[in-house]
């Protein structure tokens, strides 16, 4: 037996010293162990503030943002993907009133806006503020930010010197007209006084009345002239207008001058029925003017050709006639307000037009050469109402990425014309 115990004992004290080996070694792996986990503690804690200092550095950007939209002198709207408010400052709470949140933003402008608003001129609303209203995408989503800028004051002043511009020429225009309405006026009287001669028959009592009309109709063209300049366009009642009915008054006012005169006149018509935004009255006038004088300053019998060309955004009228032309020199005052080369002109018919074409934003040229004819072209925008787009997010939408650690990017002229 002891010898037994004795191999016995040999035998276990292998493990046994290893054992000894493995707890000797576990207060190494132990130190390890701590420091590793020191050092992640540290990492942690360093990537904690970090973060902590990026998020308190964009919430402070995103206040700072705030405050900068809140005390900018324009307006800012956010709309989201279908059109609805979801913030704006507080300019456009002064604009539009409250509240605005979450409701649609045509809505919005359909309650405030006046109608009959051409874009060029910005949005008139009620109570005589007019604004410009500009669009700008945003890049982190789908959507758009309006930004409304308060264009009233400049707007009026631009007013008061074109009207300011428009009285300082009708003063000199008053020399002129008093002249120009004399002429007829004395015409008039003289035949009226043959109508009181007893032996005068029927026959010459309509010839006379006919020549004192149309001297009355001659000082009522003058005296329109003047209003029409005087008014800047007649622009200011906007209607959809039926191009083809335009068109067809055109052909029946002119049609006694036709008839008087022998002149022929060819009209361009659509196919189709097109509308345009305009003043009904100015845009006729205007042609009619135009027309009217082409067929006056005809040296044999008159042919007149009105052309169109209708795109999707604008309306072109061309009034071409086989006059004596036009020089270069003059094409140069054409536009000109008092300029002819009429003795009986009033130097307004070209300065009306395009005053007309002006107002409606338009433009208006002339291609003339001496001896073939002039042809003046007239070109208007089909919309004279605003266009505004609508789409997405917000900044309470901007705090909540914020907060998420996600912070996105951010007629007168050498043709004789009156």
């Amino acid at each position: 037996m002891p010898g037994q115990h004795s191999e016995l004992l040999q035998r276990s004290h292998p493990p046994l010293g290893n054992l000894e080996g493995v707890v000797t070694e576990i207060p190494a792996d132990r130190g390890s162990l701590e420091r590793r986990i020191a050092k992640l503690t540290r990492e942690l804690a360093l990537a904690r503030r970090g973060h902590q200092q990026q998020m308190a550095e964009k919430t402070h950007q995103l206040n700072r943002l705030e405050e900068i939209i809140e005390a900018l002198p324009g307006g800012v709207v956010v709309l989201d993907g279908i059109g609805n408010i979801r913030a704006y400052n507080p300019i456009v709470a002064e604009m539009f009133g409250q509240p605005l949140q979450g409701i649609a933003w045509q809505e919005v402008l359909a309650r405030k806006q006046l109608p009959d608003q051409s874009e060029q001129e910005g949005v008139a609303l009620q109570g005589g503020r007019r604004v410009v209203v500009s669009v700008r995408q945003l890049t982190s989503e789908p959507g758009v930010i309006l930004l409304l800028h308060d264009v009233t004051e400049s707007h009026q002043l631009e007013q008061t010197a074109n009207r300011q511009q428009r009285l300082a020429a009708m003063g000199e225009m008053s020399a002129s007209m008093a002249h120009q309405i004399r002429t007829p006026l004395a015409s008039a009287l003289l035949y009226t006084s043959h109508l009181k001669r007893p032996a005068l028959k029927e026959d010459g009592r309509i010839r006379i009345a006919d020549k004192i009309r149309a001297r009355m109709i001659e000082m009522e063209r003058m005296v329109n002239d003047m209003l029409r300049f005087a008014r800047g366009g007649d622009s200011t009642v906007i209607n959809e207008i039926d191009l083809n009915a335009l068109l067809d008054a055109l052909q029946q006012t002119l049609d006694p001058q036709l008839e008087q005169s022998g002149a022929q006149l060819h009209i361009e018509r659509c196919e189709q029925a097109v509308t345009f935004s305009g003043n009904y009255e100015a845009i006729l006038g205007m042609l009619l003017n135009l027309a009217t004088n082409a067929l006056q300053v005809a040296t044999s019998t008159p042919v007149l050709d009105v052309g169109l060309t209708v795109s999707e955004r604008s309306i072109r009228f061309s009034v071409a006639d086989n006059g004596p032309g036009i020089a270069a020199e003059q094409q140069a005052r054409i536009f000109d307000p008092f300029y002819t080369t009429r003795a009986d002109g009033t130097g307004l018919g070209l300065a009306v037009a395009r005053s007309v074409v002006e107002a409606h934003h338009g433009e208006i040229r002339v291609d003339s050469k001496p001896g073939e004819g002039a042809c003046f072209t007239i070109t208007l925008p089909r919309s004279a109402a605003p266009q505004m787009l609508a789409s997405s997010s917000d900044l309470a939408g901007l705090r909540e990425t914020v907060e998420q650690g996600a912070f996105p990017p951010g007629f007168d002229s050498g043709e004789v014309r009156s």
